[in-house]
């Protein structure tokens, strides 16, 4: 246990990156009126609050983060501060050691954190794209924002960004979440154009519980109790499988609540995908089809939702 002692509530991101005295540890936590945002250079025996971000008395909370694939690990971080009526965008090209503003997003302007996302792919050229209400933007290195296209249908619900970098074009994927469903719009040139793809059965556990494969720009993942996956861009969506059945096959069936999707390549370059849930984390390399549990030994943790005495 890395932060036997310190609490981290609600974490958005985890990542380990290479920093001047070896691997740094990065953890920024998604929830309200705490310090949200730690690093660690001695795998997680002390942890350092950087410089330049809101803490505690701020009141607000980190929305979502992302590392970039460049050489300086460039770190960025949308933030929150729903009393300011503000949204901001931190970076830091020290690896988390200090930040400084980028953007501030009014909400008078961009609306709420809940209707704004961000996004750029960890394998590819770490072009970061912000989603404000239905308008898809990139983000320059000094903030500036570029209007890339419009989604169209004035679409409702809280917003969500994702995509991935293929070697001729970029693959986004949009989603509105209300009334327990997720509406899917997809663009295949980079934002410029916007289709809608479909409407998945069930709406999001948080904002991480939308994914695309960083393989296959076709298949997507969306999870709220259960998960469900699409192999032709957000058109149809088949059940993974129900949470009931986990209990009869916990070796092979996902637990219930879908928090995040952690898609990754595998050193040949193939299809891996981390499902977390709320009764542990499992592995997928065939877009879903099947998942293995790699929580049921070895780690030591728990969960108790009752407690009987005599």
């Amino acid at each position: 246990m890395l932060n036997d002692l310190f609490k981290i509530p609600d974490i958005i991101m985890l990542r380990c990156i290479p920093a001047a005295n070896g691997p740094r540890l990065l953890v920024a936590s998604g929830a309200f009126s705490v310090d949200g945002f730690f690093y660690s250079d001695d795998d997680g025996l002390t942890w350092n609050w950087p410089a330049g971000l809101p803490g505690a008395q701020s009141s607000g909370r980190f929305l979502r983060g992302y590392v970039a694939p460049d050489s300086l690990h460039t770190v960025y971080l949308l933030y929150e501060a729903p009393f300011s009526g503000t949204t901001l965008l931190y970076r830091s090209l020290d690896q988390g050691a200090a930040f400084s503003q980028l953007a501030t997003f009014l909400s008078l302007n961009f609306s709420s954190g809940a209707r704004q996302d961000i996004w750029l792919d960890y394998y590819g050229s770490g072009q970061l794209y912000f989603l404000a209400n239905d308008r898809v933007y990139t983000v320059g290195n000094t903030g500036g924002l570029a209007l890339r296209g419009l989604i169209p249908g004035n679409p409702g619900g809280s917003a969500r960004l994702t995509g991935v970098e293929t070697a001729d074009s970029t693959v986004l994927y949009a989603s509105y979440v209300s009334n327990n469903q997720s509406t899917v719009y997809g663009s295949g040139n980079g934002g410029l154009t916007w289709t809608f793809r479909g409407t998945a059965p069930t709406g999001q556990f948080t904002r991480r519980s939308f994914a695309v494969s960083a393989v296959h720009p076709q298949q997507l993942y969306v999870g709220g109790v259960d998960a469900y996956r699409s192999h032709d861009g957000g058109q149809t969506w088949t059940l993974v499988n129900g949470w009931a059945e986990y209990y009869g096959d916990p070796a092979n069936k996902l637990h219930a609540d879908i928090p995040a999707f952690d898609a990754f390549r595998d050193s040949l370059g193939g299809d891996l995908i981390y499902i977390s849930t709320d009764g542990g984390t499992y592995r997928s390399t065939n877009g879903l089809l099947t998942v293995q549990n790699l929580s049921l030994s070895g780690l030591n943790v728990s969960q108790y939702y009752s407690v009987y005495t005599n």
